[in-house]
């Protein structure tokens, strides 16, 4: 059911093939959609960036990304709009990246300080969307394993949604359930305690940790029988 109205309220009855302005109507709305989610991450870096990823980031490159991202959902946009009659998947893809712009596009500074925290990870789900999309598409493309299947098969939503699923909600759920425990420690924690828990062995500590964790389960399951 949802498939068919996502294919009825972006596609038509118009060919699909290279040349028709179909595949650049979907490279706009895909590069415009990462384009603005690369802008958020500029913009709230604590909140949706990963901890572990951070550091590693060569930031001019990964401006010049978002910028590059931009400019190119402009232009398939533009194409597929004259290629085609229907023009849905061309103005999501060019409203996507005009907002993206709007919010200050690649040149949003970040002038926060990084510390390791909770996070949604927005930035993992977007790169490890568009790797998987650059090299894995053009694979199915040239060596297809069904040649008569197209790239957008039938239920090609349940992947889509496959794919959402292992990633954003298990990051904004970690997010939600690490977040009180960070902030309670800081009003909660005891210097002396914790001080002498960090000398420990890390196995000595991941032991205490499955404990603690063991007798709290326990505690709440009694509490709420």
């Amino acid at each position: 059911m949802i498939e068919q109205r996502v294919n009825e309220f972006f596609g038509d009855a118009e060919a699909t093939g290279f040349g028709t302005g179909w595949w650049s109507g979907v490279l706009s709305a895909f590069f415009g959609f990462l384009s603005l989610g690369g802008v958020l991450c500029l913009h709230f870096p604590q909140l949706l960036s990963s901890p572990e990823l951070r550091p590693h980031y060569p930031m001019h490159v990964m401006r010049g990304l978002i910028q590059g991202l931009i400019v190119a959902a402009i232009l398939f946009g533009v194409i597929s709009s004259i290629r085609r009659k229907k023009k849905i998947l061309a103005m999501s893809g060019m409203l996507f990246a005009i907002a993206a712009t709007a919010f200050g596009g690649s040149s949003v500074q970040i002038n926060q300080t990084m510390h390791n925290g909770p996070a949604i990870g927005l930035d993992w789900f977007l790169l490890d969307l568009f790797l998987m999309a650059v090299i894995y598409v053009p694979m199915e493309r040239l060596w297809p394993q069904y040649p008569e299947q197209g790239t957008f098969r039938k239920e090609w939503t349940l992947d889509v949604v496959y794919f959402m699923s292992t990633h954003l909600p298990l990051q904004i759920l970690s997010f939600l359930v690490l977040l009180p425990a960070t902030q309670a420690v800081k009003y909660l924690g005891i210097p002396v305690i914790q001080g002498f828990i960090a000398h420990m062995p890390w196995l000595l500590q991941f032991f205490l940790a499955v404990v603690v964790a063991d007798l709290a389960e326990y505690c709440i399951h009694y509490a709420f029988p």
